[in-house]
């Protein structure tokens, strides 16, 4: 749980992250609250197994820079894999 404060706190305050590799600025990642509608919540909780469990949905933008980056070219990311972990 404290993870998930110091998680929630990071996105709070930190809206948009640069993304860089070796000192070369490739990008932007904005991160906007998303509520979902009532409908949507019960199909999350249905995937959950019934069970209310405390959550937050982020919507994630992503913001490619046009560069002369002359390093091997970085392939756009095409899926998203999503992977929840219970803890008991």
């Amino acid at each position: 749980i404290m993870l998930m404060h110091r998680l929630i706190g990071f996105f709070q305050k930190n809206r948009s992250v640069e993304v860089e590799n070796n000192g070369n600025i490739l990008g932007n990642v904005t991160f906007e609250l998303f509520s979902p509608t009532f409908e949507q919540l019960n199909q999350i909780w249905s995937i959950n197994g019934g069970k209310f469990l405390p959550s937050v949905i982020y919507k994630a933008r992503v913001c490619e820079y046009e560069s002369t980056f002359e390093g091997a070219p970085v392939a756009p990311i095409k899926t998203i894999k999503n992977v929840y972990e219970h803890q008991r």
